[in-house]
């Protein structure tokens, strides 16, 4: 089993929405208003699931008796050969980028990398911030640019499938630049293999994106600079956490140390390999730190079970070896990993201040 590299150039506009809060009892457009410029990584993993669903792999009713949020989409994925995804990038010509929350680009990859080695261990909130801007290019001009557009959607009521009072909102389309692909790894074997382009539905509103599939190196390969024991992580996916480290009443306390460290012991818990952890940086932007139904079940005709989600961008400092943080960078942070959520690159830190003009 082997790593491949799973790209969707979009094919004209697309729409992605973001997971919403949860409540019980909301359903329609509201479980999902806002929009992204990149896909949540259930979307992906949906998508090549979806695979497997018309090859006959994975039976509706043996989907019904899934057991987890994802079971459904773990289970055909498996059917399908695939072991874990890795979301976040994306790819034009040779160049890849990442996605770190920010509205309207994407940075490089490698100078996002650059940026972050050049953190001190001791950095602040603010440091990393500023890292993530200037990775991202001055005003964005070296980072990837989706445009943008607001259409209006009328949704339908899941159960009586007609128009219903409140069921209008508003979507943004996305448009990738020519050549643009969103590129998802995937450790697979099995049916999967390397494949010929396909027509794919991609996102919401009809979009559609051709699929090719080509081998890949390892993540840990190009997501991960330098070498040491002091390291920076940072998201390129949203994570999620099924058990909710902290009281609703208690996320004020985000911004002292203690609970820093505690919300980033429970993204790295499936890693006994990592030693000292505390986040630096939740960025504000596309996605919120906040608890959300991620998506919709269709197999079981239900919200997916509530997370917490912690945003991509978010920055963490991290005690470790080298092979432990490969490891990580394979297998991503928190729960539904191995669909791609929580997926991160990593930097050694070099211990030095990178001259900021």
């Amino acid at each position: 089993m082997g790593w491949l590299e799973a790209a969707l150039r979009p094919l004209g506009g697309v729409t992605f929405r973001t997971p919403g809060p949860f409540e019980a009892g909301l359903h329609g457009p509201a479980t999902a208003a806002a929009s992204s410029s990149y896909p949540a990584p259930s979307t992906l993993a949906g998508l090549l699931a979806g695979i497997a669903w018309r090859q006959g792999l994975c039976a509706p009713e043996e989907l019904e008796k899934a057991q987890g949020a994802f079971g459904d989409t773990i289970m055909c994925l498996r059917r399908l050969g695939v072991e874990t995804l890795r979301a976040g990038l994306a790819r034009k010509g040779a160049v890849y980028y990442a996605y770190i929350n920010h509205p309207s680009c994407m940075p490089r990859l490698n100078s996002l990398l650059d940026y972050l080695s050049g953190l001190k261990p001791n950095f602040t909130g603010r440091d990393a911030a500023l890292a993530l801007r200037e990775a991202a290019g001055r005003q964005c001009s070296e980072g990837l640019r989706p445009a943008k557009s607001e259409h209006v959607g009328i949704a339908l009521d899941r159960s009586s499938k007609r128009v219903a009072e409140g069921m209008f909102y508003i979507r943004e389309r996305v448009l990738y630049p020519p050549e643009a692909s969103i590129v998802v790894l995937t450790k697979a074997g099995g049916s999967l293999g390397v494949q010929v382009s396909a027509t794919v539905k991609l996102g919401g509103d009809g979009g559609l994106a051709i699929l090719s599939i080509e081998r890949s190196m390892s993540p840990d390969d190009f997501l991960v600079k330098g070498e040491g024991s002091h390291w920076v992580l940072t998201l390129i996916s949203p994570a999620l956490l099924q058990d909710n480290p902290f009281r609703e009443s208690s996320w004020p306390l985000l911004t002292s140390r203690e609970a820093s460290e505690k919300l980033a012991q429970a993204l790295l818990s499936r890693h006994g390999c990592a030693g000292h952890v505390e986040i630096r940086l939740i960025p504000k932007g596309e996605y919120l730190l906040e608890v959300i139904s991620p998506g919709w079940s269709t197999a079981k005709s239900s919200l997916r079970e509530p997370h917490l989600l912690v945003p991509a961008g978010t920055t963490l400092y991290l005690e470790a070896q080298t092979h432990c943080i490969k490891h990580i960078v394979q297998e991503g942070v928190g729960d539904q990993a191995e669909i791609g959520w929580g997926s991160v690159v990593a930097s050694a830190l070099s211990g030095r201040k990178r001259d900021r003009e």
